[in-house]
């Protein structure tokens, strides 16, 4: 008896060092898990129903409509301008972009270019001026749609519209190609919250 009472005072101290070494592995899970959740379901991030992916093969679909609303008079894309909509994407991924035209009144393209400054904004853009290789569209007219295909390297760059006029009057959204990331999401900022997604 007393050799059995011995067996387990030793084994006391081993039986506790495994539970704290489990209860820190578990705190460990919930921190990651909670950190993982909360990074997910960030309001402002989103996959929209115009993006869609396929992780396994790197390859990006996002469908950009010219005058979906009629915010800045029509001269948007899905609705968003400037810095709202944040369009980004992991590297080496390949890219396809369909741009539909619902304006009536003006054709639109895109012209993938990088950022610009209020004061070298260019007032009209075509496709020689794309800085990726075939990253840009011709101008669609209303109810027609066209589609562009390209490979982005890592950096910040713009969805312009490079019709006349139309990009210098805020017809462009951002578009990041960002490392830190495994798969492509929206973000756009947080006072448009459930007005335009």
């Amino acid at each position: 008896m007393r050799k059995l009472m011995h067996q387990e005072a030793g084994q006391l101290p081993f039986l506790q060092l495994m539970n704290n070494r489990i209860l820190v592995y578990f705190l460990l899970c919930f921190f990651i898990s909670t950190s993982a959740c909360t990074q997910l379901t960030k309001p402002n991030v989103f996959e929209p129903s115009w993006m869609s992916y396929d992780a396994a093969k790197k390859q990006v679909h996002f469908e950009l409509v010219a005058a979906w609303s009629a915010n800045n008079n029509g001269y948007n894309f899905n609705g968003y301008i400037e810095d709202e909509l944040s369009i980004n994407v992991p590297p080496d991924w390949d890219v396809t972009m369909t741009l539909i035209n619902l304006d009536g009144n003006a054709p639109h393209s895109i012209v993938m270019t990088e950022p610009y400054t209020d004061d070298d904004m260019p007032d009209e853009l075509t496709g020689e001026f794309a800085i990726f290789e075939r990253a840009y569209t011709d101008e669609a007219y209303a109810n027609e749609s066209m589609t562009m295909s390209f490979k982005p390297t890592v950096g910040d760059y713009w969805v312009f519209c490079g019709v006349k006029s139309h990009g210098v009057n805020g017809m462009w959204v951002k578009f990041t190609v960002d490392a830190k990331i495994n798969t492509p999401m929206i973000e756009i900022k947080e006072n448009l919250l459930g007005i335009r997604r």
